[in-house]
């Protein structure tokens, strides 16, 4: 029989180490075994196993134990299955409710647990005790005590602890793990582009071509097989000098009608305007700027599909504001600039201005 929780290691100690072994290896099936085998050093308990959800969307199940009998248990199944079986058993229940389980007699939960209930009395094991491991968000598992008799108040206050312990080392490791795949994937992206890039030089010193003429050639010698290119690219910025810039505070009474500073980016700005004074705005815009831009209102933009396919976000026009001024020349307020506030606008703006342009 486990020695008294008043007894053997030091409690503090105990967290001491599990906090060390989260620190030095996030190896999540490793330290919530520790925390299992910790139970039996703190708590009068025989045998102690975790059932924790795992996988990217929690769906998978998975055990750590302090012994193979309460794995095996944890299980459902013969010790050498990997993973545990359907939910007959206290640790499904326990993570369905959320609450905390005292079984003292197993031999009567036949019923409500067929194969738990006789597995756990042929090994010997007649009272359960199950807490659930909860974080902030959901229970993600199940942390059972299993032996003769159940633990008393003491031991289940300090198994509540080490079941928090479980669900904070549960937590780290599944944002461990979002970290280390999005390293991976950022990673992949940038050996992509550079194997792309390096591509592009061989093939353009091999034919004696520029960059941009070895792609389009590698397309032409593609077409036809079972290839798929997904070619993505940004526009660039040129510079514009003064006299190739309007600025606002050069308008007609411009600035006053505005709410707050210009949004969006130089060549298509966003004008939030005084509620009611929207095309008296418009009005004295299109004055002002004649032929160098299209003052219109925000919303055919969105109508038109600028900002792309699908259904717009509900805070859109709040993004948008009331007036759009889309210009071949800067439409610059002095008061705050502010370029570029999403690739869809700029984007559009400049297939906007290149078929403009084109048209001259």
């Amino acid at each position: 029989m486990p020695a008294s929780p008043t007894a053997g290691p030091d409690v503090a100690a105990a967290f001491a180490e599990l906090a060390e072994t989260l620190a030095s290896d996030l190896d999540i099936d490793s330290y919530l075994t520790a925390t299992c085998r910790h139970c039996l050093r703190l708590i009068p308990v025989e045998s102690a196993a975790i059932v924790y959800a795992t996988g990217a969307d929690g769906s998978a199940l998975a055990v750590a134990a302090s012994d193979p009998r309460s794995r095996a248990l944890a299980l459902g199944a013969p010790a050498d299955c990997a993973t545990p079986r359907a939910a007959d058993n206290p640790w499904a229940d326990c993570m369905s409710s959320g609450q905390l389980m005292t079984i003292a007699d197993l031999t009567g939960k036949r019923d409500r647990w067929p194969w738990f209930a006789a597995a756990a009395v042929r090994a010997g094991v007649t009272s359960a005790t199950i807490i659930p491991v909860s974080s902030h968000r959901a229970t993600n598992g199940a942390l059972a005590l299993l032996g003769g008799t159940a633990p008393d108040v003491a031991g289940i206050l300090l198994a509540l602890s080490l079941a928090d312990a479980a669900a904070a080392g549960i937590t780290l490791s599944e944002a461990h793990q979002r970290q280390q795949t999005a390293i991976s994937q950022l990673q992949n992206a940038l050996t992509s582009r550079v194997l792309i890039e390096q591509a592009k030089g061989v093939l353009a010193e091999r034919w004696k071509v520029s960059p941009d003429q070895a792609f389009g050639e590698l397309l032409r010698r593609l077409a036809g097989s079972d290839t798929l290119v997904v070619a993505t690219a940004d526009h660039g910025f040129l510079d514009s000098g003064p006299d190739e810039s309007l600025a606002l505070e050069n308008s007609p009474g411009l600035p006053a009608l505005l709410r707050f500073p210009l949004c969006g980016e130089r060549r298509v700005a966003f004008c939030h305007v005084q509620e009611g004074r929207e095309r008296e705005f418009a009005a004295r815009a299109a004055d002002w700027l004649g032929d160098k831009a299209d003052v219109r209102p925000s919303r055919e933009l969105a109508e038109e599909g600028w900002f792309g396919p699908g259904t717009a976000h509900p805070r859109l026009a709040e993004r948008i504001g009331d007036v759009a001024v889309v210009g071949i020349h800067h439409v610059t307020d002095q008061r705050r600039q502010v370029q570029g506030v999403g690739a869809g606008v700029v984007g559009v703006a400049g297939d906007s201005l290149a078929s403009r342009e084109g048209a001259q």
